[in-house]
C-alpha cells in the first residue's frame, strides 16, 4: 500500500495516489484505551477543493468521537454514586411518564382490544353480542321485579 502524502489546505488532509484522505493521530490522553492507533479514511474524492471541505466536516466528527471516548473514560474511572442527584431523578420521572403516554397512545390508536380478542366467542356469541344478551336478561329481571313489587303493593293495600 502506498504511503500517505501530506497535502496543503488542512492539517489532516493526506493523499494516496489520486484519492484524498482524512488522517488524525489519536490524542495521547486516550491513546491507551482507544481501539485504533490513528483515524484514517478516504474522503471519496480526488478534487482538492472538495477534499478540503469534506476534511473539515470529517475532522469535527472525529473530534466528537474523541470527546465521547474521553467522557466514557471519565465515567468509567469515577466512583459509583451512592445516591442519584435530584435533577437526574426528575429527568427519569419525566422520561418514564413520556414512555407511559407513548404506550397509551399506541394502545388507543390500535384499539383497546386486539383483533383476535374481538372475535372471541362467549357461548357462540361475539363479545358485543354477549353483552347485548346480558343487558336483555337484566331488562327481563327488572320487569319481573316490577310486577312483583306491584303485586305486593296491591296485596298490602287490600290488607
Amino acid at each position: 500500500m502506498a504511503a500517505l502524502e501530506k497535502m496543503p489546505g488542512h492539517p489532516r488532509l493526506y493523499r494516496r495516489k489520486s484519492t484524498l484522505y482524512h488522517r488524525a493521530a489519536i490524542p495521547r490522553d486516550i491513546s491507551e484505551t482507544y481501539p485504533k492507533s490513528e483515524e484514517t479514511f478516504s474522503l471519496r474524492t480526488n478534487e482538492h477543493g472538495e477534499a478540503v471541505r469534506r476534511v473539515r466536516i470529517a475532522a469535527v466528527g472525529v473530534d466528537q468521537r474523541f470527546g465521547k471516548h474521553r467522557q466514557w473514560l471519565a465515567t468509567a474511572r469515577s466512583a459509583p454514586l451512592d445516591e442519584l442527584p435530584e435533577d437526574q431523578i426528575n429527568l427519569m420521572k419525566k422520561a418514564y411518564v413520556h414512555y407511559l403516554l407513548d404506550e397509551d397512545d399506541e394502545v388507543r390508536l390500535e384499539g383497546f382490544m386486539e383483533q383476535e380478542d374481538r372475535s372471541t366467542t362467549f357461548g357462540g356469541l361475539s363479545i358485543f353480542e354477549a353483552v347485548d344478551e346480558a343487558l336483555k336478561d337484566t331488562r327481563g329481571m327488572f320487569e319481573e321485579r316490577s310486577e312483583t313489587v306491584d303485586a305486593m303493593r296491591e296485596g298490602t293495600a287490600a290488607g
